[in-house]
């Protein structure tokens, strides 16, 4: 397949600025090769997570399968956990997930709200950090896993990212690496990276708030913040249901780069 883009061989277009030639570009980038790097068995395939701006923001209309993404939040709050169990509730409708841990403490009923069923997730322990890339990279070549989620001990570097990311792409599973208060960020090949910090409630009652930031997305540009987007997001049903809360998206974000630099 052969695709290209015909722009004026001299003088600025008068009627096409820098921004829509810009959008054009990504819209020609995703097309030639979504998931950046190519694609296996899931190519096209995408997960929407049923929140209007955040699906809108990535350039595939939601999450893109069979790859890696990089979840990371401060160690103090259970945020980023939430989202990672969010994310692989999503994916449970499709089939059994893994959740590749090497903490026992993980809460049945905490998942179950977040609509992981328990029916649907097998959790595999792991004793050292070894095991851990090893069970994630084997389940990520099973194909009849709808996903993985991983919490390694401390931020993966590229090498093992990179591992993962191609066992994604091949089997079509997709794969979610889950980085709470690492030390420090390091280059990644997944293909999206976010951050996740808890925010104070504001309804009556526990329901889930979150700041979401959107660091890292192959096919966008960070700007000048460092960040490709961010929002507040509420929480509301069981499971959980979010929706951007209005007037927070401006608010700032709980610092959580674990793993989420290029």
């Amino acid at each position: 397949m052969s695709s290209r883009l015909d722009f004026p061989s001299a003088g600025p277009a008068p009627a096409e600025g820098r921004d829509a030639v810009l959008a054009r570009l990504r819209r020609y980038l995703v097309h030639a090769d979504p998931w950046g790097e190519g694609a296996g068995t899931e190519r096209g395939r995408v997960l929407p997570l049923g929140i209007d701006a955040v699906d809108a923001a990535l350039p595939w209309g939601g999450l893109p399968l069979g790859c890696l993404h990089e979840i990371a939040g401060p160690a103090e709050d259970g945020a980023a956990t939430g989202f990672g169990a969010f994310l692989l509730g999503r994916l449970a409708e499709r089939g059994t997930v893994l959740w590749i841990t090497a903490d026992d403490d993980l809460y049945g009923p905490g998942l179950a709200a977040f609509g992981l069923a328990p029916a649907r997730l097998v959790v595999a322990a792991t004793r050292r950090p070894a095991e851990t890339l090893w069970a994630m990279e084997t389940a990520l070549r099973c194909r009849d896993l709808a996903g993985v989620l991983v919490e390694p001990r401390g931020a993966l570097d590229f090498v093992a990212s990179r591992r993962l990311q191609l066992a994604a792409r091949a089997s079509g599973v997709t794969g979610f690496v889950l980085a709470r208060g690492a030390a420090e960020a390091a280059p990644s090949a997944a293909i999206t990276g976010w951050q996740v910090a808890a925010a104070p409630s504001a309804s009556p009652g526990w329901r889930p708030r979150w700041h979401l930031t959107l660091a890292r997305c192959r096919g966008r540009l960070q700007g000048e913040a460092g960040y490709v987007d961010r929002w507040c997001l509420d929480g509301d049903g069981t499971p959980y249901r979010f929706a951007v809360a209005a007037g927070s998206a401006d608010r700032p974000i709980v610092a959580a780069s674990a793993g989420l630099a290029r």
